[in-house]
């Protein structure tokens, strides 16, 4: 009996884990994107080089934006309406 629970919690590990790598799949992008913007807007000496990289990022953000339509549209068909619930958020 030990063995069968033991691989029950080997099974349950696996599955956070592979959810674990498809979530940072999918994000690593833009977490590096806006991470770098963050590091780029702490370099910054002057107010006129916070406004460029404010341009950047409002670029940047605005070519993420297919991606994370096509993983929205991906989402809402495995069950979940992330529009509605983001909407619901803000």
């Amino acid at each position: 009996e030990k063995g069968a629970v033991a691989m029950e919690y080997i099974v349950i590990a696996l599955l956070v884990a592979a959810a674990v790598v498809g979530l940072v799949m999918v994000f690593s992008g833009n977490l590096r994107n806006m991470l770098g913007m963050v590091n780029e807007t702490l370099t910054t000496t002057n107010v006129g080089e916070v406004k460029e990289v404010a341009g950047k990022y409002d670029t940047a953000r605005e070519k993420m934006k297919e991606p994370n339509k096509t993983a929205q549209e991906a989402g809402d068909k495995l069950g979940g309406d992330f529009a509605t619930e983001r909407a619901a958020a803000n």
